[in-house]
């Protein structure tokens, strides 16, 4: 194992993901697409804060799941970010970093092929993960094939990123 290649790949790669994240969120609009609001917002928050102990995962018999998240003081959680930004980025480092090895068993596939196998481990992830979402909780279909797609989109990147670092750093 190449520990150099490993924790530049993962810097690398971890910040390439990470930018591709913030224009992903930040500058499309695809994510919002989806996204609805209450006919009676403030209604809707006072009837869920009288009737949940706290954040998390709501089920109803009735059908009804919600994933409820309030900060204590009911702040726009827009407003203050910086910590929730740390911790994606340090995600995205560790992710790379588990991508950077996968990367490391195709040494000498090229940058392209490297690319689209990463791709299709974030595709994989996506079905994984997004999809099970749609079938069991009734997400919309526009969640699940966004997310994944972000996936595949990031993760190639991040492959990209991977192989180029790969070529300069380990000798063929």
């Amino acid at each position: 194992m190449n520990v150099k290649f490993l924790l530049a790949g993962a810097l690398a790669a971890g910040l390439t993901i990470f930018v591709w994240e913030s224009v992903s969120h930040a500058a499309l609009p695809w994510h919002e697409a989806y996204l609805k609001q209450f006919k009676d917002g403030p209604a809707v928050v006072k009837t869920l804060q009288a009737n949940m102990q706290g954040n998390g995962m709501y089920f109803q018999q009735q059908g009804v799941f919600a994933a409820i998240s309030f900060l204590p003081d009911m702040a726009d959680k827009t407003h203050n970010i910086t910590g929730n930004l740390v911790i994606q980025f340090v995600n995205d480092v560790v992710l790379a970093g588990l991508l950077a090895v996968l990367a490391l068993r195709l040494r000498g596939a090229g940058v392209a092929a490297t690319g689209g196998a990463l791709a299709l481990a974030g595709l994989a992830a996506g079905v994984a993960t997004r999809f099970p979402d749609w079938n069991w909780y009734g997400f919309v279909t526009a969640h699940a094939l966004i997310y994944s797609a972000d996936l595949v989109i990031g993760w190639f990147l991040g492959g990209v990123v991977l192989a180029g670092l790969m070529k300069k750093m380990i000798p063929a």
